[in-house]
């Protein structure tokens, strides 16, 4: 787990500093702040299209069989997914109450919810245990619900696993357009070219390099591209590596600590312009 807790401090006296000069909008920005590092939970979403595979791919992950696969739109609803020694779901409804379920959800069940946490026996997600790893519907299928359930992640602790096709050869205009929205949120993306069983080595390697130069073409950044199938020996492994390499530290740092610094900027400038008047001379 990161460890906040020098962070917290900092935030905890910067906020006793604004209250004792009674600058009351930055005691509450401090607060906000320490509010988010202690909630801070690092989320890597895997995103797509519909029937890419993201479902596919996360149940290797997990080891079983757990999130329904070629599910209909209809029926899709955004999966936190977390390890426990007693499998079952958490609805997390609308109307802000919760709900706990040990068998198959109906359709009211999820058109009523926000997202579901999903406990399971996962050595892999036990691994995992400073990320949390959600699968998520595909956001071009025009059901105002799903825009919802992946906006509830954008500008939070998040990293994005884009799963892409391999078989449709190149990265769709929604695609283009959703990294565009989440890069404004300095977020953390890969790319997982998926169903790479399907093509022979020297297709793959063309789509590969098509999809990177779009990619750096449109972001003027070097997104990392990476071949994946539900069918690789080390799939499993593969995946567990991926989301490794979305650094902690570094994503604290982005989503919380340089907020935090912007702060103490503005909060030294106020304290230089409290100094001055105290030192103003009346008659001069």
């Amino acid at each position: 787990m990161i460890d906040t807790k020098n962070s917290q401090l900092d935030m905890e006296k910067a906020m006793k500093i604004a209250d004792k000069y009674e600058i009351e909008k930055l005691t509450e920005d401090f607060e906000l702040i320490k509010n988010e590092s202690q909630n801070f939970k690092i989320y890597v979403l895997f995103i797509g299209s519909f029937s890419v595979g993201k479902s596919a791919l996360l149940n290797r992950l997990i080891g079983k069989n757990i999130l329904e696969e070629s599910q209909a739109p209809e029926t899709a609803i955004a999966t936190e997914l977390y390890n426990s020694t007693e499998e079952y779901m958490v609805l997390n409804k609308k109307d802000n109450s919760r709900q706990i379920i040990t068998s198959k959800l109906t359709d009211e069940e999820i058109s009523n919810s926000k997202y579901i946490e999903h406990y399971v026996l996962s050595e892999n997600i036990e691994k995992l245990s400073d990320y949390t790893v959600v699968d998520t519907p595909g956001f071009d299928s025009g059901i105002e619900r799903h825009n919802k359930a992946l906006i509830q992640y954008i500008g939070k602790g998040t990293a994005y696993v884009l799963v892409i096709d391999v078989e449709k050869g190149t990265i769709s205009k929604s695609v283009l357009d959703f990294i565009n929205e989440i890069s404004g949120y300095d977020s953390d993306i890969v790319v997982a070219l998926n169903k790479c069983d399907k093509k022979i080595p020297e297709d793959i390697s063309k789509i590969k390099k098509g999809i990177e130069g779009t990619l750096n073409r449109n972001f003027f950044t070097q997104i990392p591209v990476i071949e994946t199938s539900i069918f690789d020996d080390d799939i499993s492994d593969k995946l567990v590596n991926l989301i490794n390499k979305f650094d902690p530290y570094e994503l604290y740092e982005k989503k919380v600590v340089s907020i935090f610094r912007d702060k103490i900027t503005i909060l030294l400038n106020a304290l230089t312009t409290i100094k001055k008047n105290q030192n103003f001379d009346e008659e001069d």
